[in-house]
């Protein structure tokens, strides 16, 4: 199966953080998971980063 390839870095960003309400983790761990999505205004291409924590105690 082909791997996609990494969207441009000459692209304008836009970070989206989806938090929990509540991110404290008895052991203190925490981990972020990124994922890119390609967005089109017209004229206009952005990247939108959406930043998730992975809120999981080993």
């Amino acid at each position: 199966m082909p791997k996609r390839t990494a969207l441009p870095a000459d692209l304008p960003r836009v970070d989206c953080h989806h938090e929990p309400e509540n991110t404290r983790c008895a052991c203190g761990c925490a981990l972020k998971r990124i994922s890119e999505k390609l967005d089109y205004t017209p004229g206009v291409f952005t990247v939108e980063c959406h930043i998730r924590g992975k809120w999981t105690c080993a």
